[in-house]
């Protein structure tokens, strides 16, 4: 019954030793030379079985597979199989695979509770020129979380953390410190690392082993075989140097000798199995038993799954005025084109399309299933949460809800304007997207800087307000399209009729902006220059 589930230890052969009793009697040479033969064929055979780890399967006898103990140790026997990763350093780090098809996130569990937030952009779709519309479905928090099994991680939806001096404090959860709340994804652990834990190892591995524990890992017992067969190698050298002088030099000496000579080898065998035993009452092995410090999760099918966002998009971008394509709604495996981390933002741009069997594409301009580009972006929220400034209904702010209590009141639900923080900023900048005809660029910068005399009337300083171009040395190096750290501003296709509009990505739990983009219609700026 266990044998399909644990490696059970084999009962130890006896060591074949040749006593002399009463009167020796002589041998040949032949003779002592085939009795060294099986003596030394025994010792190897128990060495094969005293070392041999082995589970019985379906198949057979396989070998066990052994967890990696950490994930660098898994990185690298995925590359030694021919699978490698680039490595992407952000607040959390992702590993993309060379071709693209695999999307992997390593996070420290210490930094699990660090907020992000997702930017969704429509790029734009085959045959128009690019829209760049923010899409954003949500500007809630995510968060990462040990799942109650403390083997699978949890992709949080935050919750507003509220007061702990409430009057309704009893009632909120002790995880969320407010409402309930909610996950998006389920991820099961490709790899974790794990704390080592310094415990006194059990004389028999083997029954160690029986009972579930972990002894050392493959490449550690490979290196400690090596030195073993090296060390029982050097031994088995000199003793049988010694005895083939011996033979030569008395061919027809009694069976006393290959008596004597078979217990010294026996006795230096057993005396190094004594040795290990000894040593294995006294030293401490690191077990990967320990608590789990960081994990190595698979979130390729989630980033992908937003591409049914991008052909929704599609679908109603002729809503804004230019062609919609029609693909009923379903969405095609999505394709990674580019991927880029930054210090608090990590980056992808994909394409994709509605499946279709035709062999070609027919219809025209957004008459069929159109190849469709997008971006999505995470971006590492602000550790300390901005001062929040209550809705004026006097005055016309975008807003956020958020959720309040006091010591005296029950929760209630209200509105916060949406604000840049100065104090944390000291600068609004804008970077005119590369692909904005240069033609318009000083004509944007005029219109972008003119504001800096509202925000100096208001107490905000003079040149709070920046504006960026490509031909400015300032310029970011590493400025990319969708990147939620810089505030942009595209131009859009033609096709779509509008003046402009501006959205944001703003922190739910106060209002506070942290990426706002400005959309420029095309088609006004020719009109009005060729009027």
């Amino acid at each position: 019954m266990f044998a399909s589930l644990y490696s059970i230890p084999k009962k130890k052969k006896a060591m074949k030793l040749t006593r002399s009793t009463g009167s020796p009697q002589p041998k040949t040479c032949d003779e002592n030379n085939r009795n060294k033969e099986e003596n030394d064929a025994d010792e190897e055979k128990e060495q094969g079985q005293l070392d041999e780890d082995v589970v019985e399967g379906e198949g057979g006898v396989e070998e066990e597979e052994e967890e990696p103990p950490n994930i660098d140790e898994y990185l690298k026997l995925e590359q030694e199989d021919g699978i490698a990763y680039r490595k992407l350093a952000s607040f959390h780090t992702l590993y993309v695979s060379e071709d693209n098809k695999t999307i992997l996130l390593r996070a420290s569990v210490n930094q699990f509770n660090t907020p992000f937030f997702n930017q969704f952009t429509f790029i734009g779709e085959e045959g128009n020129l690019p829209d760049m519309i923010d899409c954003t479905p949500s500007t809630s928090g995510f968060q990462l979380r040990m799942a109650p099994n403390k083997q699978d991680v949890l992709l949080i939806h935050m919750q507003h953390r509220l007061n702990q001096n409430d009057l309704a404090a009893s009632l909120y959860d002790k995880t969320s410190g407010g409402a309930l709340e909610g996950y998006l994804r389920i991820f099961e652990t490709v790899c974790v690392t794990r704390k080592k834990e310094p415990v006194p190892m059990p004389v028999d591995l083997k029954v160690w082993s029986f009972l579930g524990g972990k002894t050392e890992h493959k490449s550690d017992k490979k290196n400690k075989e090596r030195e073993q067969t090296q060390s029982q190698a050097e031994t088995e050298t000199e003793t049988q140097t010694q005895t083939q002088t011996q033979t030569r030099m008395k061919c027809n000496r009694n069976s006393t000798t290959t008596t004597t000579t078979t217990v010294q080898k026996a006795s230096s065998f057993s005396s190094l199995k004594e040795e290990k035993k000894k040593k294995g009452k006294t030293k401490r092995h690191f077990t990967n038993t320990g608590p789990i410090t960081e994990v190595l999760i698979d979130i390729t099918r989630w980033i992908e799954s937003f591409s049914t966002l991008a052909i929704e998009m599609s679908e109603s971008r002729g809503g804004f005025g230019g062609h919609g394509s029609s693909s009923g709604g379903r969405s095609g495996p999505a394709h990674l084109i580019e991927a880029k981390g930054f210090p608090l933002n990590m980056y992808m741009k994909f394409m994709t399309q509605a499946p279709s069997s035709a062999p070609v594409k027919h219809g025209g301009r957004g008459g069929g299933k159109n190849t469709v580009y997008y971006s999505v972006a995470f971006c590492k929220l602000p550790e300390k949460m901005m001062i929040s400034r209550q809705k004026d209904r006097r005055v016309g702010y975008f807003e956020t809800s958020v959720i309040s209590g006091a010591t005296n009141s029950v929760n209630h639900e209200y509105n916060v304007i949406n604000k840049w923080n100065i104090e944390r900023r000291n600068h609004i900048l804008y970077c005119i997207d590369p692909d904005v005809p240069t033609l318009y660029h000083s004509t944007i910068k005029q219109g972008v800087l003119s504001w800096n005399d509202a925000f100096q009337q208001a107490g905000c300083g003079s040149n709070v307000v920046q504006c960026l171009s490509i031909e400015d040395d300032d310029f970011p190096t590493d400025y990319a399209r969708g990147d939620a750290r810089y505030s942009a501003i595209y131009m859009t296709d033609p096709a779509i009729p509008v003046y402009g509009f501006g959205p944001s990505l703003t922190d739910f739990r106060s209002g506070e902006i942290i990426v706002g983009h400005v959309l420029l219609g095309f088609s006004a700026f020719t009109e009005g220059t060729s009027r």
